[in-house]
């Protein structure tokens, strides 16, 4: 009986837990859960140095030593261009994020607003335009060819070898462009892509300017029979609609189309006279299709005199640029007065000119992120890295003031 007793009291031992067994498996529970807590730390830290080493990336020197400006490399869809342009030398997507081509034909971006520039092309071409539609797709006309980038200008690729004037895409594979080799069966084709520029076909119009609000709607604009025409398309350039518009006899006359919204903004100007450059500026009523003649140059008068037609003082016409159907910004220039640099507001009667720079500037291009923030690049000859100087002019209350940007 005490041997059976023995062995009942082993088993016992065997199953019964320790004193203090219970405090123990506590503590170790603890310890597991405070462990998780710490490697939980560490990956957020992990993720947070992440973002910022991705914000430096933004900043990387390129491999020739010289900085590049290149947008974070992110998950999120890169941000929408608010006013789409064709190709011009400046272009900004937003308030701090802009590209220029310097008279020189280097590819500069800022990400500043335009107070510092930064390298970030410089070929055996130069470029003589640039066009984003948001921070990351981009092009350049080179002398012959477009190059393209989709990484905000960290690198560009060649993706044609043909001649343009402009170009203008509306999303990464879409866009148009003015063919102008003159071995071409037309010269100044309208031509469309729809693989981001590598291969092109010509849409059967003849023009001087084209710009696009989307993938169907865009408008052309060029030397026709008995003046200008003026042409809109909504399915993307398989059908037009076109609006001749009259301008008086003479020397060729050219035209240069702007567009937002719905509607349309048409600079015309011939060959020019003597101190004066004879211009107008037509925009379209609610889409169009008629085109209604809002500005001439005061001096030669081109329209003579058209009821509702403000002269403009600046016997040369600018860059302009178009926010809608009513409000436009207009660059007049004077070289007579010292090349001095006017904008010109629509609107009833138009507003007076504000002065951008008083002299020895001549404006190449312009350029809105938003209402509010815009941009004129100025060119200067005989100053700056190799002969040539120029300035950006930036104004943050829709024009109203303007002032120095950048000087170079």
């Amino acid at each position: 009986m005490s041997d059976y007793r023995d062995l009942l009291e082993r088993e016992r031992r065997r199953f019964r837990m320790p004193h203090g067994s219970m405090e123990e498996l506590e503590r170790r529970r603890d310890r597991k859960r405070r462990n998780r807590r710490i490697a939980s730390g560490i990956v957020a830290l992990v993720i947070a140095a992440a973002g910022i080493g991705a914000g430096l990336y933004a900043l990387r020197p390129a491999g020739n030593g010289k900085p590049v400006v290149t947008p974070t490399p992110t998950v999120a869809p890169p941000s929408a261009h608010g006013l789409l342009a064709p190709s011009g030398p400046i272009q900004f997507v937003s308030p701090e994020k802009g590209w220029a081509v310097r008279p020189n034909g280097q590819i500069v971006a800022t990400v500043d607003g335009g107070k510092t520039w930064m390298v970030q092309h410089k070929g055996t071409m130069a470029i003589i335009g640039v066009q984003f539609i948001d921070d990351m797709h981009g092009w350049a006309l080179a002398e012959k060819g477009v190059l393209r980038t989709m990484d905000g200008g960290g690198s560009w690729e060649p993706v044609s070898d043909q001649a343009f004037t402009t170009v203008q895409f509306v999303n990464s594979l879409t866009g148009w462009g003015i063919r102008s080799e003159s071995y071409t069966p037309a010269p100044r084709q309208l031509v469309k892509t729809e693989d981001g520029g590598r291969t092109w076909t010509a849409e059967g119009l003849a023009a001087d300017s084209l710009c696009a609000l989307d993938d169907k709607v865009l408008w052309a604009a060029g030397a026709g029979e008995g003046g200008i025409m003026f042409a809109r398309s909504s399915d993307g350039g398989a059908s037009w609609v076109d609006t001749p518009i009259p301008v008086p006899q003479g020397e060729p006359w050219t035209a240069t189309v702007r567009c937002a919204g719905i509607d349309a903004w048409v600079l015309v100007q011939d060959g020019g006279a003597a101190g004066h450059l004879p211009y107008a500026l037509y925009h379209t009523a609610e889409g169009g299709p008629d085109a209604i003649p809002v500005l001439q140059e005061a001096g030669t008068r081109p329209l003579g005199n058209v009821k509702g037609v403000v002269d403009a003082q600046d016997p040369y016409p600018g860059p302009f640029v178009a926010f809608n159907g009513v409000d436009a910004l207009f660059v007049g220039w004077c070289p007579a007065c010292g090349n001095s640099v006017a904008l010109y507001g629509a609107g009833p009667g138009w507003t007076p000119p504000v002065e951008v720079v008083d002299q020895g500037w001549t404006p190449s291009g312009i350029s809105f992120a938003d209402r509010d923030h815009g941009w004129i690049l100025l060119e200067h000859g005989g100053l700056g890295v190799g002969g040539f100087g120029w300035t950006v002019m930036a104004t943050s209350d829709g024009g109203k003031t303007w002032s120095a940007a950048t000087l170079g």
